[in-house]
């Protein structure tokens, strides 16, 4: 149970600031799902903005997957 509260902890911040900049790269840049200089735009954008390029990558490339699911 003391385990499971800190992984908790350490994973949830981590899926905060992802779906943070998933929300805002859809919102600012919603071409980037099929537009790859847009998509390039939004990166750039979200690093600006303070994300990481791990969550930036992450989140462009989770809103481009979940567009081809749908």
């Amino acid at each position: 149970s003391e385990q499971l509260r800190e992984i908790t902890e350490e994973v949830s911040p981590q899926h905060e600031e992802l779906e943070a900049a998933k929300k805002w790269a859809l919102r600012r840049y919603p071409q980037a799902q099929t537009d790859p200089d847009q998509k390039r735009r939004a990166f750039q954008a979200l690093v600006r903005r303070g994300f990481s390029m791990r969550i930036a990558s992450q989140a462009l490339q989770t809103t481009t997957e979940s567009e081809e699911v749908n």
